[in-house]
């Protein structure tokens, strides 16, 4: 009998002893560069892999096709460049200058740069190139407690905001049954940059340490993984001119961690929603290594058409292509960039096929793929355009789903365009104020051009 309860207890401490640990000097920072691969999203294979969970769980996901591939590099909150963009945007919120001087200092070490390119179509000319999300790492808390961006108003230049209450992602160790809950948000004000809107963000974290086990991807296995669920409740509004918009959500994000590996060697994230099935999964990335894939080259211009304005037609072309670590546009009228996403003007009328060709370097050789786009330049300005626009004028009415266009003078016709360039409504102009019904059309970003005779003039608006 003796030997039997000896043996039962050295079984126990062994299945405590191999539960796996994730330390906080496990976790990588400033001198980490890590590769990851995105990957198909296959529902039924990773609601029904997710769905293992517990003690010695085991996991297959080593079917996952790759998609996209991607390093991480985080940087020091020198090399990011964005200290005086922190300090002046604190201070001029109404930031008690040593305080902003004080976050800086003590409260982040590192950013992790996250790419971007969005906000045009809320505010004319209002774009967000880039996103910096700065970190500390300290007493086994990892804290975010600033967003820096990069904003393009005509020029660019950089933002950083602090948040109202730190975001705590992990709590180390992490262990089987951990369990932490933290709230956390941030304000981004733009109205006092010229845009019309704001941002206000609201969450609470909510993280369980619920499983441990075996894990297959395909980089490879891994015998002694955890596994952290987090659930994540946002409260975020949207202030558009003024008027609130209200964006909650739930997301859901499945994290394994293996000791020895500076990152999550698998992520799953997912929309949490009240109707029963299972999880509308969003995306999925694994730790790899570099491979020699097809890349896929892929992009959308911000609009299809566009009218010269002062001798200039500006495109924004947005990448969307994959698997790519070099790529050449070639614009069609002679010029070209290497730019991600870069920024084109044309300066005579005319149609132009705009061709990206994106290159995996990894291959030896390398493979390239290419794609094409046909975008048109329109002779819309003349000699008194400049003029007639000074005298014009837009409100859009939103609860009568109105447009009150003024005009200098109650003569030619109006037109108004969508974001693709398509005319979507026209009418006489009979008089200097003209109520033009917009009840039909969807919510976007449009633009109204006033035709005479002798010229015309254009003006931008959002219906919402």
């Amino acid at each position: 009998m003796r030997i039997v309860w000896t043996s039962v207890l050295t079984l126990l401490s062994f299945c405590l002893w191999a539960q796996p640990v994730y330390q906080s000097s496990d976790y990588g920072t400033v001198n980490s560069e890590i590769t990851f691969s995105g990957a198909a999203i296959d529902s039924v294979l990773i609601n029904n892999q997710i769905a293992n969970e517990g003690a010695n769980a085991s996991w297959d996901f080593s079917d996952l096709q790759i998609v996209d591939q991607f390093t991480v590099s985080p940087e020091t909150k020198a090399e990011s460049g964005y200290q005086i963009g922190f300090i002046t945007t604190c201070i001029g919120q109404g930031g008690n200058p040593l305080e902003c001087n004080s976050i800086w200092s003590n409260d982040v070490d590192y950013a992790i740069p996250v790419e971007a390119n969005f906000g045009g179509a809320l505010g004319a000319g209002f774009q967000i190139s880039q996103i910096k999300i700065f970190r500390k790492l300290e007493n086994d808390l990892l804290t975010e407690a600033i967003l820096g961006l990069e904003v393009n108003v005509g020029q660019a230049f950089q933002l950083g905001f602090a948040y109202n209450e730190y975001d705590t992602i992990y709590q180390f160790p992490l262990e089987f049954g951990k369990r932490f809950t933290h709230p956390s948000s941030y304000d981004l004000d733009f109205t006092t940059f010229g845009a019309p809107f704001a941002y206000l963000h609201d969450q609470i974290r909510s993280s369980l340490v619920d499983s441990y086990g075996s894990l297959e991807t395909p980089y490879g296995s891994f015998d002694n993984c955890l596994r952290m669920a987090t659930q994540i409740q946002f409260f975020d509004t949207l202030l558009f001119q003024g008027q609130p918009v209200p964006l909650p959500r739930t997301e859901i994000i499945y994290e394994w961690f293996q000791s020895g590996f500076e990152a999550p060697v698998l992520e799953v994230r997912a929309i949490d929603t009240p109707l029963p099935g299972p999880l509308s999964i969003t995306s999925v990335q694994f730790y790899d290594s570099l491979r020699c894939l097809t890349p896929n080259a892929l992009f959308v211009p911000d609009t299809l058409s566009r009218p010269l304005t002062d001798g200039v037609a500006e495109f924004q072309f947005f990448n969307q292509s994959t698997l790519g670590s070099q790529y050449e546009w070639d614009f069609g009228d002679g010029n070209s960039s290497t730019a991600e996403s870069p920024t084109h003007g044309y300066t005579a009328a005319g149609e132009y096929t705009v061709t990206l060709t994106v290159c995996n370097e990894v291959c030896d050789p390398e493979v390239c793929t290419e794609f094409s786009v046909d975008i048109e330049v329109t002779e819309l300005t003349s000699h008194g355009e400049e003029q007639l626009s000074d005298g014009m004028d837009l409100w859009y009415n939103q609860s009568a789903f109105i447009l009150d266009a003024t005009f200098p003078q109650p003569r030619g016709n109006y037109e108004v365009f969508d974001a693709t360039g398509a005319l979507v409504l026209k009418g006489k102009v009979n008089q200097t104020n003209v109520q033009v019904p917009v009840n039909q059309l969807s919510n976007g970003f449009y633009v109204l051009r006033w035709v005479t005779d002798e010229a015309t003039a254009a003006r931008s608006w959002m219906k919402y």
